[in-house]
């Protein structure tokens, strides 16, 4: 006959058998848990920021575009090629449309390829407006005839260089740079909304 503590011992092993049984299980469970937040932190940590294009056409986007001109007694127009003004479509001109070409200092023969008109601020806050052809030149050239002819007087000295509006009276001062003299002007993106002038120093 089985006494009460023979019974109890030979519940125990059964007992600690499931127990083990049991701390297997939720250890399992805990390690395939921690896997798979494991798993799911990594793939969020891949995830890759998708911009669409017009958006990010609109973030890359200078509000302003910087431009230096060479102030040319030489030059018979103000010129600028393709690539520069970018923000600034290149229009048909009157001079294009009549076959209008330029001769360059090699003697060859450059087409009009259309126009571009801006409104360009220099380095004092001057606001001018600037009619310049296009074409394939290296360098944009802004025409002292072309300034004169607007009512301007341009000054080369040793004291000091500028374009004076001879209604006004306001000097644009110019720098010398390796034997040239150089206008800094800033052009503004058109599609960056601001309130303009209502009049405009034109230099056509």
């Amino acid at each position: 006959m089985k006494t009460a503590q023979d019974v109890t011992s030979m519940r125990k092993p059964k007992y600690k058998e499931q127990k083990r049984g049991l701390d297997r299980w939720f250890s399992r469970k805990n390690i395939r848990g921690q896997r798979n937040k494991t798993e799911r932190r990594a793939q969020v940590n891949t995830l890759v920021e998708i911009v669409p294009e017009g958006v990010r056409a609109l973030e890359e986007t200078q509000e302003w575009e910087e431009i230096e001109m060479a102030v040319d007694s030489g030059a018979t127009e103000t010129v600028v090629s393709e690539d520069m003004i970018t923000a600034i479509e290149t229009k048909p001109g009157e001079a294009m449309k009549r076959g209008v070409r330029y001769e360059v200092a090699s003697g060859d023969l450059i087409p009009n390829l259309g126009e571009k008109t801006f409104t360009a601020i220099g380095e004092g806050g001057q606001e001018r407006a600037i009619k310049a052809q296009v074409c394939e030149v290296n360098k944009a050239l802004l025409s002292v005839h072309r300034m004169v002819h607007a009512g301007n007087t341009v000054v080369f000295s040793r004291s000091g260089s500028y374009v004076l509006d001879d209604a006004t009276g306001e000097r644009i001062h110019l720098r010398e740079q390796g034997g040239m003299y150089m206008l800094k002007l800033w052009v503004r993106n058109p599609s960056f909304r601001g309130q303009a002038k209502q009049e405009t120093t034109w230099w056509p």
